[in-house]
């Protein structure tokens, strides 16, 4: 016989585009009153260098680590965005398991694998003390750097695949070319970053340090912008609880 037992009522009830959307505004609010506060109250001890050259542009360390304010507004915004972060690393995972052939899902699962690693990386990074733990903290930064831009890279040949296997939905083509100029601002900001922060090291020329601050937060909002690409893939979608 039948069950006519109905089912459980939904709890939440969530478009992914409110999701998505949470899940930028979070670090990035918090990216952008950590910079303000730090250079409207703490301008001195945000922007000094070791070697005492001029800068004005803080790096997002010394503007996070500039107050108790700025490094709790921070780390509480990283720690809250980490799990919608992760519903969407899992979202994707099965969404490019479904769409590639068997030969190619170990692409889905490395792309898994780098998502993860760089949320955990990125939580690691926050809520190390870099002057208590300088090594440990710079690890952190290095894999979550690294794993970034792996996960962006390793979006090509997924790209690629599911454009090749017919697999792909209607505007899905234009939302990977928007990926690959994101890529390409991301890598550009990069590499002039690691050139800029050695030749600050090796010369200490003034305001060298200030424009390796403004390309480390063109890596940061380019890494979030290239994540908020979800809310264009899965825009359809129904988060239900």
């Amino acid at each position: 016989m039948p069950s006519s037992r109905s089912p459980p009522p939904k709890i939440l009830r969530l478009s992914f585009r409110t999701l998505a959307a949470f899940t930028l505004a979070l670090p990035l609010a918090a990216l952008g009153f950590c910079l303000c506060y730090a250079l409207v109250f703490h301008r001195e001890k945000s922007t000094a260098t070791h070697c005492g050259v001029a800068n004005v542009v803080p790096s997002i360390s010394a503007a996070v680590g500039a107050s108790r304010l700025t490094d709790a507004v921070w780390k509480s915004a990283i720690a809250v965005h980490s799990t919608p972060r992760l519903l969407i690393a899992v979202l994707y995972a099965c969404h490019n398991r479904r769409r590639l052939k068997r030969r190619q899902l170990y692409l889905a699962n490395v792309s898994f694998a780098v998502n993860v690693t760089e949320i955990a990386s990125l939580l690691t990074l926050s809520f190390t003390d870099s002057k208590l733990d300088r090594s440990f903290h710079a690890a952190a930064f290095v894999i979550f750097i690294v794993s970034a831009a792996a996960g962006i890279i390793i979006q090509r040949p997924i790209a690629d695949n599911v454009l090749r296997s017919k697999q792909s939905r209607a505007g899905e083509e234009n939302i990977f070319a928007v990926k690959r100029r994101i890529a390409t601002i991301f890598f550009g900001c990069l590499f002039g970053a690691i050139y800029l922060f050695r030749r600050h090291n090796a010369y200490c020329e003034p305001y060298v340090y200030s424009f390796f601050g403004l390309l480390e937060i063109g890596i940061v909002l380019s890494n979030m912008s290239f994540h908020f690409t979800a809310y264009l893939e899965f825009a359809d979608r129904l988060l239900e609880i």
